[in-house]
């Protein structure tokens, strides 16, 4: 398992780069969030992104969260209460996870799967280069890159800690 941590300044790329060419099935993303509790106190958490063999060929934008839109809005919660502005495929995830982490037992250490599948749609350097398509006498005879072009991961669950 791939482990790193995004802030405004990660450069993704990079990070899909290795993940995509590595025999490892997942990608860790630590201490994206935290949460403070009754029960426990303060949990963080973790998110377990996964590759798969059967992911959507095209969701509809929103449908799915990009490394920009993490890196953006790292999940921070008090008591429940969201800072700042989420987009909804972000919120939907945040919400899921309040819940787990606020249940009335938690699985601490171990992957908490989510209910829902949500997606991550990342670019690596295979999808920034060979944009446009090369016609021949009017037929395309090779499709080029197309922009926001990129390829689909799992965002599997959680794995919260103390």
């Amino acid at each position: 398992m791939i482990e790193i941590t995004l802030n405004k300044d990660t450069h993704t790329t990079e990070i899909f780069n290795r993940f995509y060419r590595s025999p490892d099935e997942s990608l860790l993303i630590k201490n994206y969030f935290f949460c403070f509790t009754d029960k426990y106190g303060r949990l963080d958490g973790d998110i377990l992104v996964c590759k798969c063999v059967n992911y959507p060929s095209d969701l509809p934008k929103g449908e799915y969260a990009t490394p920009s839109l993490l890196k953006q809005f790292p999940f921070r919660f008090m008591f429940g209460d969201f800072y700042g502005e989420l987009h909804p495929h972000i919120k939907q995830i945040a919400e899921e996870t309040y819940e787990i982490m606020n249940a009335p037992t938690v699985e601490l250490n171990s992957i908490i799967n989510f209910k829902k599948e949500y997606w991550l749609k990342a670019q690596d350097s295979r999808h920034q280069t060979g944009f446009g398509d090369i016609y021949h006498y009017g037929t395309c005879v090779w499709e080029g890159t197309k922009y926001g072009e990129g390829q689909f991961y799992l965002i599997k669950g959680v794995i919260v800690h103390q």
